[in-house]
């Protein structure tokens, strides 16, 4: 919508500018060579300097210096209106009008400056009045005064004198210009109002055309950039580049629609993802009317035994054929959109350009919407990146398509039609076989210059004096006719029988009367010519203006399909790209000044930020710094915890801080399970310090690897204050939504990312049972339940091949609950770092029962951190084994691995009925 308004203003701004640039010259040529308006004006001057003294006047204009500036050999004079036009000088500079006046002072001279016989000017008046020239009725009376006032402070410098008389005839020659602008504004008005009934200029009627013209609508705007980038603008601002003459939207649509297909191409043959995208949805006869009824359609190789209109276009072997099509449709359709049709063609409505335009928009955007849903399928970047590519190339032409469509839209009814060419349109009807054929028969016959809102033309003035009345069954044109008003000139008078048989109904022209017809035609004509006084420049001005904001709006559109083709999310990052965080912002002025015992989120804080935190909590009084009032409420907020983090602050005041987009990392460097990170070794770093596992992450780590994500999960745990432990947030993460928990978001890599330092002593590693820190991190490794070790999960297969024997190999869908506890202990024995061993798992470890007898009985008082086997109905070995993280009188909470349905590392309650053994290292 908003396109269409800018469209429409750039259209009357151009069209103002040109009748503005005519008006201006026809004023130029009247009243500049025919009238000499500046030579008149100049008469005016040179009275009002001379203090009205006719000879004065008259042997200054004689004065070498001053005729000189006029053309011809004949002495200048005054005009008379309109019979005989002024001659003369149209300007005199202010320092020839000095030192002619001084020497025209003193006849005496001889035609020399006063200069040469006087020392100084002061001697020079003196002699002037001693001529008589200051008495009262001295015709040069008043020049006297004027001279005696200039003279103060000049009295023995005559370039001084001079140029205080210059100065002065400058300031005359100011009033002058008011004068003439004046003149020129009345020569504008009696040259622009009959000039724009003349020319039919009717801002009404123009906005009215422009309107529902799209195609005409779109010429005036593309003819204003081309304006624009040849001639610049008149303003200092640069004219952008862009401003430059925009592609045809057919230009557009059919060149991205060849970048779609040159991507999509190579990707379906070499991307088994992308050539399997099969969702058999949205079937090709429904989106896409046209191409499935094309006779001579190709199918794809894999697809030859289904008729392309029973195939889906939500299937990636579908898209290039479609876009084949497409490219054919758009072309033909664009070329022959303007070209007459035959009447007795025996064409179908489906061979009309603009249906056939609009099926394939509806049909191109079915498949821009599924080639965006497919742009993350791929696991390879590089695909994925030329998915995203694709996409938005298919946005663009879509968006260039709609405008296509947009600008051939044709008049909404036959109505319109019959106003603007009743006979053509009789004519038409005649012969036409449905009310579609008389519409079209009538449209060709339209050239584009009559179709220009200019113009004392029948087709104008029928647009701006008359409307259509229609008749149905009930009223036949006669009955039309009896109550017609044929209006000024008889304009109104045409009338249509109509064809019942194919649909057209009988019509009239009627006069719309004095309210909606003259009264509007003086309304425009007004303000065009008020408009018109603006001047030339001034629209041609706003005109690279506006052009420019319409070049931002097309930049705008770009960046908005690219948005709905690729969506937010960011892509996986290259296997060599490196992420590069962006520049942080400055502080702003008044922030909370660094300090060390603050994390890089909190020393990022602006004070107006912790003020707003103070004022939140309760805080008196609001000091804008983290003092230790502060500190205790959000202690009290978090449960124990006082250290703020992005997410805590967004919890705490109800909206994100500066610092949140300040220390946001690039969206691409979003951590994935397994995938290259780019900042591992800085995640790791901190939460190896948070989280007492120093040494757990190699060095060399680049991945977010199952260690790493197995940390991320840990963190999670750690930092939800929520109670009992198992009630906290991570555990339904675990049981509902593991995939939850293979990446992190931004919110929550960045508050990682900001501190090192460990928030409480509910941090620290459990001190009885420290093994289970090990355990929690695997919470939401889920099982595939494949038998080879490629289809499994690798993390479920290091479990198993902690049993022994590269159990792995079997894959995930055999038992794992105690290889799970079995990798839990030999974890926690490698990297004990002062902390004490359990004992090594028991033979076979694999199998739940066998660890009846590892370590201390203790199933008369069970706690956590304990090993515990149940009895499990319905199992073929008999038991299941994990480790106890909660128990009660009548339950026992189980951290273990092979739980839940669908095989995952998760809790699960037990009956206490069911315990076969609890033992404890």
């Amino acid at each position: 919508m908003e396109n269409v308004i800018i469209d429409v203003v750039i259209g009357l701004i151009l069209i103002y500018a040109a009748f503005s640039l005519l008006v201006i010259s026809l004023q130029e040529l009247i009243s500049g060579a025919m009238l000499s308006s500046r030579v008149t004006i100049m008469h005016r001057l040179l009275a009002e300097a001379t203090g009205r003294d006719v000879e004065l006047k008259k042997r200054l204009l004689d004065n070498p210096l001053i005729f000189a500036l006029s053309p011809g050999e004949k002495s200048a004079r005054e005009g008379i209106r309109l019979l005989r036009p002024p001659s003369g000088p149209s300007e005199v500079p202010p320092d020839i009008f000095a030192r002619a006046l001084l020497m025209e002072l003193d006849p005496a001279g001889d035609g020399k400056p006063p200069s040469e016989r006087y020392a100084t000017p002061q001697q020079f008046m003196d002699a002037l009045t001693e001529k008589g020239l200051a008495k009262p009725n001295a015709s040069s009376r008043r020049i006297y005064g004027a001279l005696r006032g200039l003279l103060a402070g000049n009295e023995t410098s005559w370039s001084g004198f001079e140029a205080a008389v210059a100065t002065w005839f400058a300031q005359i020659g100011d009033r002058a210009d008011g004068w003439f602008k004046r003149r020129s504004t009345k020569f504008t008005i009696f040259i622009a109002l009959p000039l724009a009934v003349l020319l039919n200029v009717d801002t009404m009627n123009i906005v009215r055309s422009l309107s529902s013209d799209g195609e005409l609508r779109a010429g005036l705007a593309n003819t204003a950039s081309r304006v624009v980038a040849e001639f610049g603008n008149t303003s200092n601002a640069t004219t952008p580049a862009m401003a430059s003459t925009p592609d045809k939207p057919e230009v557009i649509a059919l060149s991205r629609l060849q970048d779609a297909y040159n991507r999509l191409q190579p990707l379906y043959f070499k991307d088994d993802a992308i050539g399997g995208f099969r969702r058999g949805l949205n079937k090709v006869e429904d989106a896409c009317v046209l191409i499935a009824s094309n006779r001579s359609e190709k199918h794809n190789k894999d697809d030859r035994e289904f008729p392309l209109k029973q195939r889906y276009v939500s299937d990636a072997s579908t898209w290039l054929d479609i876009l084949g099509i497409l490219r054919t449709n758009i072309r033909l359709a664009s070329d022959n959109i303007e070209k007459p049709r035959k009447q007795d063609s025996g064409g179908s409505a489906e061979e009309d350009p603009r249906t056939r335009l609009k099926s394939s928009l509806y049909c191109l955007a079915h498949v821009a919407t599924w080639v965006s849903s497919a742009t993350t399928i791929s696991k390879d970047p590089a695909a994925q990146s030329a998915m995203q590519e694709a996409a938005k190339a298919l946005e663009e032409s879509t968006s260039a398509l709609v405008e296509l469509v947009r600008q051939h839209v044709p008049p909404p009814d036959a109505q319109q039609l019959f106003l603007a060419s009743p006979e053509d349109f009789k004519d038409c009807s005649k012969r036409a076989r449905n009310p579609r054929d008389a519409m079209n028969c009538t449209r060709e016959r339209q050239t584009d210059i009559s179709r220009l809102p200019l113009g004392l033309t029948d087709f104008n003035l029928r647009k701006q004096f008359c409307n259509v009345k229609i008749g149905g069954q009930d009223k036949s044109v006669s009955t039309l006719v009896s109550h017609q008003d044929i209006g000024p000139f008889g304009l109104c008078g045409n009338q249509f029988e109509g064809r019942p048989q194919i649909g057209l109904d009988p019509m009239v022209l009627n006069a719309k009367g004095i309210l909606a017809g003259w009264m509007a035609f003086g309304l425009g004509i007004l303000l065009t010519t008020v408009f018109a006084m603006l001047g030339a420049p001034f629209w041609f001005d706003l005109l690279g203006k506006v052009v420019r904001l319409r070049t931002a709006g097309r930049k705008a559109d770009a960046d908005a399909n690219a948005r709905k083709a690729t969506g937010t999310l960011p892509l996986l990052p290259t296997q060599s790209g490196t992420a590069v965080s962006p520049p942080s912002a400055p502080r702003e002025a008044g922030a909370a000044p660094a300090r060390p015992d603050l994390n890089g989120f909190e020393n990022s804080l602006t004070v107006r930020e912790i003020v707003a935190l103070q004022q939140r909590l309760g805080v008196e009084p609001a000091t804008g710094t983290l003092d230790l009032a502060t500190r205790e409420k959000i202690s009290a907020a978090q449960g124990g915890n006082p250290t703020l983090t992005p997410t805590g602050y967004l919890a705490l005041v109800g909206r994100p801080s500066l610092a949140s987009d300040v220390t946001t990392l690039d969206a691409n460097n979003r951590p994935r399970l397994r995938a290259p990170f780019a900042t591992a070794q800085a995640l790791a770093n901190n939460l190896m310090a948070m989280l007492d596992f120093v040494g757990r992450i190699p060095a060399t780590e680049a991945n977010f690897s199952d260690d790493l994500r197995a940390l991320c999960v840990l963190y999670r745990y750690k930092d939800d204050p929520a109670m009992p432990p198992e009630t906290r947030a991570v555990f339904d993460l675990a049981r509902n939504k593991p995939a939850a928990l293979d990446e992190l978001d931004e919110a929550l890599l960045n508050e990682i990312l900001s501190s090192r330092i460990r928030k409480s002593p509910a941090w620290d590693r459990i001190v009885d049972c420290p093994w289970l820190d090990w355990a929690l991190g695997e919470l939401g490794q889920v099982e595939k339940d494949a038998n080879n070790r490629k289809a499994s999960n690798p993390r479920i297969c290091e479990y198993l091949d902690a049993v022994g024997g590269k159990l792995g190999d079997s894959g995930d869908q055999i038992p794992w609950c105690g290889a799970f506890v079995t990798w839990t202990i030999v974890q926690h024995n490698l990297l004990l770092a002062g902390r004490t061993a359990l004992p090594v798992p028991p033979a076979n470890p694999a199998l739940a029962t066998n660890w009846n007898n590892w370590g201390t009985d203790v199933s008369a008082s069970p706690q956590r951190g304990d090993v515990i086997v149940v009895r499990v109905p319905n199992s073929n070995s008999g038991g299941h084994v994990g480790w106890c993280f909660a128990v009660d009188a009548t339950h026992v909470t189980l951290l273990g691995g092979n739980q839940s349905e669908g095989g995952r590392v998760c809790l699960s309650r037990f009956p206490i009925t069911e315990l076969i053994a609890a033992r404890r290292g």
